[in-house]
């Protein structure tokens, strides 16, 4: 080989090799693997199984794996990629050969670029699929989502895809910090009216004593979709639905190990029923906590006490005139902290023998 050629693949080397250590300045590469049993049973509430709902019980294995690669492109830019995989175990779908073009799908749970000082010192933009979770997650979380469908028949609240598509805009004026909203949570026809989105506000603040810190905030959500309450005998849609959310959240520590917290959010707005009639919203919850940690004992147990209360609206399958014309039912929103695999996914996954016929999903 001639010392020339020796000398451009070297140079080509060297041209190829230097940008990529100028724009990438750390990688970082992370994952996850899970494995679930879920063995349960009556869990439409109908022993004798009589409204035929079909989630009487349930008997499945499921897997979930991530793959998560955080890139420091240049000076405050940063990207997240999460891969993910969530399948069933055996989920052959009538399939003779056993095997699914969904079960082995590799989902995109995170795909976002972080620009930080933009424009403004202060001023933090995250722009894609990203996570969102404010306070204790108990409005904006996680949007449960299964897109290729394998945890259809079970285990959809076991779902790794949580993220949003969303532009998130951040001042952080230490101790204030306000976060601003926009994601677009489904995607109707092209150039039509008929999506479903949500946008919102956060503005907390910490103290300097006690480990101190409160939060309000404001969140709407708007559907245009016209498919959220579908009215089985008439076939009627609602034409829109909005959820408005008022709410404070606060938290100290008055003495060492211990916390206290407590939040509390009204929901306005209008709520279209599956018959096509159309109420305010009036609903409200409350989430109150305290625990405390005893961090000079072995295993460093926790001794907490949580109560969490949801309005609610009586069941009234002909018409919502009797009932006036409000809706007092709590809308789960996006809460991502779930204190049970039971009661928090009724009538929003699974159909149970008072509401088969209006069950919604995220």
């Amino acid at each position: 080989m001639s010392k020339f050629l020796v000398f451009c693949i070297i140079a080509l080397t060297v041209l190829m090799v230097v940008p990529a250590y100028a724009e990438v300045q750390n990688v970082k590469v992370s994952g996850d693997l899970a494995a679930r049993w879920l063995l349960r049973y009556t869990y439409d509430l109908d022993k004798n199984n009589v409204t035929g709902t079909g989630n009487a019980g349930q008997d499945l294995l499921i897997t979930s794996a991530e793959v998560e690669i955080d890139a420091d492109l240049t000076d405050n830019v940063a990207t997240v990629v999460r891969l993910a995989n969530q399948r069933q175990w055996g989920d052959n779908q009538g399939l003779a050969n056993g095997i699914t073009t969904q079960q082995f799908d590799v989902l995109v749970d995170l795909a976002n670029v972080t620009l930080k000082e933009l424009v403004y010192s202060p001023l933090t933009v995250t722009i894609g699929r990203q996570d969102l979770w404010f306070g204790k997650g108990f409005i904006v979380g996680a949007k449960l989502r299964d897109p290729s469908g394998t945890l259809a028949s079970g285990g959809q609240e076991y779902t790794v895809i949580n993220s949003f598509d969303a532009i998130r805009a951040t001042l952080d004026f230490d101790p204030w910090k306000i976060d601003a909203v926009y994601a677009l949570l489904q995607e109707g026809a092209v150039a039509r009216n008929d999506d479903v989105w949500m946008l919102g506000a956060n503005v907390g603040y910490k103290f300097d004593s006690y480990k101190g810190e409160a939060e309000g905030y404001y969140w709407r959500k708007y559907d245009r979709s016209k498919v959220a309450y579908i009215d089985s005998t008439t076939s009627a849609v609602c034409e829109r639905n909005s959820i408005d959310v008022l709410g404070i959240r606060g938290s100290l520590e008055p003495i060492a190990n211990a916390s206290l917290s407590g939040e509390f959010a009204w929901q306005g707005g209008s709520y279209s029923t599956y018959h096509n009639e159309s109420r305010k919203r009036n609903a409200f919850a409350m989430d109150l906590a305290g625990d405390y940690k005893f961090k000079d004992v072995k295993w460093t147990p926790v001794l907490a006490l949580e109560y969490i209360y949801y309005s609610g609206e009586s069941k009234n399958e002909t018409s919502s005139l009797g009932q006036g014309n409000k809706w007092n039912a709590w809308d789960q929103f996006y809460r991502g902290k779930f204190d049970s695999a039971i009661r928090e996914f009724q009538n929003v996954y699974y159909a149970t023998s008072m509401r088969e016929d209006n069950v919604t999903t995220q």
